[in-house]
């Protein structure tokens, strides 16, 4: 998969100094439409935002109301899906975000919609809303804050409840026989908006590869209105430091994670890995 990355910096005066005269000509022409692309994307960007905030309180409001259900449909997911060929982790971050930021925190959260971002929104869902009003007011938390530490915001923050078992994953990015490191230990819902962050494409498509299975790897693509795409790759995250109950083993594989876990615990983590993430919890 080839994959296009776009510098946001350009040369600033278009004019270069390569002995080559028909070398200046050419970088000239091509710092040009650089700087065309880069304002295309950053454009795209930010109409892609404006519609995530546009159609947040309007999933929120489908999430509260459960209105799907009477056409069938299992959940907010399962209806974006069939509806508006929506991915599913999309529309549950729409539907979070939308239930606990647009329509339920009034003007508690009015400010942290207008300063932040969805994706970024959709960190701090769960959290204490009093706290991020807080932040928001003293700064902690601004528009430039980034994904990880409104994350790190949100562990600290957390409404207190009953612990459940969530399934976190490691995301890659890839470029050839190359695999980048995007992010590790971060949860499905997060991946789409992780991949989008650092490819700056706007928009996501799911595609399986020959010997994809929940327990090893699983592809997505990210992609733009002009053909722009870019593959990733994300797997089961395990903890090198975890170890088995009371044996003292190290961890270093899927099955010895397993292994580890209670029937209990596996069997909500076959229940995650088939995309019902708790969201009609």
């Amino acid at each position: 998969m080839n994959e296009l990355i776009l510098s946001s910096v350009s040369h600033p005066s278009k004019a270069f100094a390569f002995k080559n005269a028909k070398l200046n000509e050419i970088s000239a022409k091509i710092a040009e439409q650089s700087d065309n692309m880069n304002a295309l994307y950053s454009e795209a960007k930010e109409r892609a935002e404006a519609i995530n905030k546009a159609l947040a309180p309007l999933f929120g409001e489908l999430l509260s109301s459960k209105c799907y259900k009477d056409d069938g449909f299992k959940s907010v997911a399962d209806y974006a899906e069939q509806t508006f060929n929506m991915s599913k982790s999309m529309a549950y971050m729409l539907a979070r975000v939308g239930k606990e930021y647009h329509n339920e925190g009034g003007e508690l959260t009015a400010k942290a919609v207008e300063t932040l971002s969805t994706s970024k929104l959709a960190e701090l869902t769960g959290v204490d809303r009093v706290a991020v009003a807080k932040a928001i007011d003293s700064g902690e938390l601004t528009a430039d804050s980034s994904l990880a530490e409104c994350r790190e915001f949100a562990a600290k923050h957390k409404k207190p409840g009953k612990e459940k078992l969530v399934p976190t994953f490691n995301l890659f990015a890839m470029s050839g026989a190359r695999k980048d490191v995007v992010a590790e230990n971060v949860t499905k819902e997060e991946l789409e908006s992780l991949a989008a962050n650092y490819s700056g494409l706007p928009f996501y498509t799911s595609v399986k590869i020959d010997g994809d299975k929940p327990s090893a790897a699983q592809h997505f693509i990210m992609f733009s209105a002009t053909g722009v795409c870019a593959m990733f790759e994300y797997r089961p995250y395990v903890s090198k430091s975890a170890t088995t109950k009371g044996k003292g083993k190290d961890v270093s594989s899927l099955k010895d994670m397993l292994a580890a876990m209670s029937p209990a615990e596996r069997l909500e983590l076959l229940k995650a890995l088939d995309g019902d993430e708790g969201e009609e919890a």
